[in-house]
């Protein structure tokens, strides 16, 4: 049956007859009560007809739901938040499925201090201190989600003000961020990863993944669901002194995901097909970080698993990451190799943005360049024309008519 306060997608069809736009849904507002039909029209053609008419149809909806939902029993914090997240996924307009799985992700897991308090009851303290405890990606969907539940509990008039206001919006994704690292900051953060080996987290191998992230430009969830099959050696049988492996390289096909609170690998990139690529490593970073990590060990194992084989989560290797450089390190995150490698790809070290695109498995240079990467300022060197143009020789002044005449009559 239908949810309390769900709303499928609305269709808007043309008609032809009475010449407007008719939305329509179905909403379901009581426990006791059957779905019933909700309808709005507009008589304006073409597209903005149709959007009108949906616009209407929501601020219908919304009326309704809110007339019949305030004033009922004050839900806890996980309610209100699984109602929102399944209202925005099925208004007229709703959320992408990744979006949506993000939001019950965060809900799961960022958010999971708040779930059992009533949204009366919940104070603003705690929600600074949640934020301030999370990584920046985490924090800022935690804010939407915080955000947009308070906001819908406040029609819903469960409380009278939202409590976290838009002076909580974590930073944005630029600030304080580390836009790439130098080689210098690089030794040093993978001096700290070696050095925590052993330590509480022992299980994540922080340096190793660091390590190939680095290597390949990879995604932390590409990176995390590689298995022992995606690690490619070429060899020359006939070399001196014996077989010499002469090439490795690593394939990204897939990445992490989760679904209803599993891991599990799937068969594409965050980018589909377009996202599909295989990074040729360096030999001393096959043999030194991967050869020790997949020998004698079956094809569709894992090269980073936890104790009983499982993939480990990129939540777990993130908050690692955090304890092991501390809040002075803050802003480097895994994403910051994936930057340094671009940046150092753009800045002319192997094939320029280009390949720095290719290499991050991006659809479009304009998110290499946006996001990722800044483009090195070209020299442009117009002086064998431009000087030719317009010179002047001392003590004699600028070129007489019938120089310049002479000049562009030459062949």
């Amino acid at each position: 049956m239908q949810p309390v306060g769900y709303v499928p997608a609305a269709a808007a069809t043309w008609d032809a007859k009475r010449k407007m736009w008719r939305a329509k849904v179905r909403i379901r507002i009581s426990e006791d009560s059957a779905t019933f039909p909700v309808e709005s029209t507009s008589s304006t053609p073409r597209a903005t007809g149709k959007k009108e008419a949906l616009d209407r149809l929501d601020r219908k909806v919304a009326e309704l739901l809110d007339t019949a939902l305030a004033g009922g029993t004050v839900p806890t914090f996980f309610e209100a938040a699984n109602e929102w997240i399944q209202f925005k996924s099925g208004t007229a307009r709703p959320l992408a499925p990744s979006s949506t799985t993000l939001y019950r992700n965060t809900l799961r897991s960022s958010l999971k201090p708040l779930h059992d308090v009533p949204v009366d009851q919940l104070a603003r303290g705690a929600v600074v201190r949640l934020l301030d405890s999370l990584g920046p990606g985490a924090a800022r969907t935690a804010y939407v989600v915080l955000r947009g539940t308070l906001d819908r509990c406040v029609r819903f008039e469960f409380i009278d003000t939202n409590p976290v206001g838009k002076e909580l919006k974590p930073e944005p994704s630029g600030a304080g961020r580390l836009e790439s690292l130098t080689v210098q900051q690089v030794l040093a953060i993978q001096e700290k990863f070696i050095a925590a080996n052993g330590g509480p987290r022992r299980t994540i191998p922080l340096a190793a993944v660091a390590s190939l992230l680095l290597a390949t430009g990879a995604r932390v969830g590409e990176a995390l669901c590689w298995q022992v099959k995606h690690a490619e050696i070429e060899t020359d049988l006939f070399a001196d002194g014996g077989p010499t492996v002469t090439r490795a390289a690593l394939l990204i096909t897939g990445t992490q995901v989760d679904v209803d609170g599993h891991l599990v690998r799937q068969e594409l990139t965050k980018t589909g097909e377009l996202g599909r690529r295989r990074v040729v490593i360096p030999l001393d970073v096959y043999f030194d970080t991967v050869a020790p990590l997949i020998g004698g060990r079956g094809a569709e194992e894992f090269i980073f698993s936890t104790r009983n084989g499982s993939m480990i989560s990129a939540a777990n290797l993130r908050r690692a990451w955090r304890e092991v450089l501390g809040p002075e390190l803050r802003g480097v995150t895994p994403k910051s190799f994936r930057r340094t490698v671009a940046q150092a790809l753009a800045d002319g070290g192997g094939g320029g943005m280009e390949l720095a695109q290719r290499l991050l498995g991006h659809t479009s240079m304009a998110m290499t360049v946006s996001a990722y990467a800044k483009p090195i300022i070209p020299t442009i060197d117009p002086t064998a024309v431009t000087g030719a143009m317009w010179r002047r020789t001392e003590g004699q002044g600028a070129w007489s008519e019938a120089e310049i005449e002479a000049y562009y009559a030459a062949d």
